[in-house]
């Protein structure tokens, strides 16, 4: 009878503590308008970090409402399950754990939305999304995301997983904020790169490295996507380095500080990579940034391999080297892709930029067509790859037994 008392009593208890909970609890609406996006979901102290997925409006919003109570909770937007971004109409900011993040703060008075989303209507109750966990890859961070990456001790730590494509957002160092604010980007202080490694990936070993970039005003980690699946089945690391979303500008200057600091916190985490061999390649716009962060990559005394341009119509390789002329840049080989269909960049032009590339001194360029028109044509990605690693033959060995060295016997 006495345990049964006691358990009424307890009963009763909790029941008291969630009535006081939810009297306390306020309806924070969340909205990030992204209606590109496949997928987006929440993820914050209010979860445990696990997040919860977000439904997408007619108008190409992602929303959704959160019951929250007093207190300040540190949050942060997953899309497509890939890439992690602060809330662009939030600027208050929480760290947490040495990471930071938005911050939603909601007051014991406060009325039903808080600052960050004051002025949010309220969802229909049709419209609501249920809060619902997703899978979430590990904590998001300004130092930090998805895979595995953390800074421990003050040592970076990457664990990337084959067959994913790892998000960071990483700091600048002083110099190259000063760098991006010479060329007039000077809120630039984070950049975010996305990585993805080869199957039967192992940092002990060496690997090669494909720097992808885009056109302006578009992310280099979306072209990353064209990219990677070839280069990782040729065993190439793939990377994108782009500005956080809020931070960008129409002239691209951001495009080399940005990959600088993610260059900066590979070589943190697996200091071997400084020796890796890297080569730089893109589409069309791409195709021509990718020459100018070649210059850049080769001035910054990495262990440039090869320069890989589809569908481009324009020498661009030549007016880098001209504006820097970094050391034994004109013995990098170029690989140019052409669609014979293409009527953007033409065979014509092709051909053109071929010969302007002999006649500045590059001495190793070779020109392929495909019949397709003005597209990532895969297998060029493969033959030029390979190409690159039989050409590096003088450069640095791999450490044995590497997935790299097998390349060196290939023929072009």
């Amino acid at each position: 009878m006495n345990c049964s008392r006691k358990i009424g009593a307890l009963t009763v208890a909790g029941a008291l503590w969630v009535i006081a909970q939810t009297s306390l609890a306020r309806e924070e609406v969340f909205i990030l308008e992204k209606p590109e996006a496949q997928s987006v979901s929440i993820v914050g102290e209010f979860n445990q970090w696990h997040g919860q997925a977000m439904a997408k409006q007619s108008d190409g919003n992602w929303t959704i409402k959160v019951s929250l109570s007093s207190g300040s909770y540190g949050y942060k937007f997953l899309v497509n399950g890939t890439d992690w971004l602060f809330d662009p109409k939030n600027p208050n900011r929480k760290t947490v754990d040495g990471i930071e993040n938005s911050v939603v703060e909601i007051g014991s008075d406060d009325p039903v939305s808080s600052s960050a989303t004051s002025s949010s209507p309220v969802l229909p109750a049709a419209r609501t999304p249920l809060a619902q966990p997703v899978t979430t890859p590990s904590r998001p961070a300004s130092a930090s995301t998805s895979s595995i990456a953390s800074i421990r001790g003050g040592t970076v730590t990457l664990s990337p997983t084959p067959g994913e494509t790892l998000v960071v957002e990483v700091p600048l160092s002083p110099a190259e904020r000063s760098e991006a604010a010479k060329k007039g980007s000077a809120r630039l202080t984070t950049a975010k790169l996305s990585l993805a490694v080869p199957p039967g990936f192992d940092p002990q070993k060496s690997w090669p490295m494909l720097v992808v970039s885009n056109t302006e005003n578009y992310a280099s980690a979306d072209a990353l996507n064209q990219f990677k699946q070839a280069a990782n089945e040729e065993g190439w690391v793939t990377l994108a380095a782009d500005p956080l979303e809020s931070e960008k500008d129409e002239h691209g200057n951001w495009r080399w500080p940005c990959l600088a600091a993610g260059l900066d916190y590979i070589v943190s985490a697996w200091p071997a990579a400084k020796n890796w061999p890297v080569a730089c390649g893109g589409m069309s716009g791409g195709a021509k940034n990718s020459a100018f962060l070649a210059a850049d990559v080769a001035r910054a005394h990495y262990n440039l391999v090869g320069m890989l341009m589809m569908g481009c119509n324009q020498d661009m390789a030549t007016v880098a080297y001209r504006q820097s002329a970094p050391s034994r840049f004109l013995a990098v080989p170029v690989f140019l892709s052409s669609g014979t269909a293409d009527t953007i960049a033409t065979p014509a032009q092709h051909e053109y930029v071929k010969t302007s590339l002999k006649g500045t001194g590059f001495q190793k360029v070779r020109l392929e067509s495909h019949s397709g028109a003005h597209d990532v044509y895969p297998p060029h990605i493969t033959e030029a790859l390979k190409w690159f690693v039989a050409q590096s033959g003088s450069g640095p060995k791999p450490s044995p037994s590497s997935a790299f060295d097998t390349f060196f016997k290939k023929k072009p």
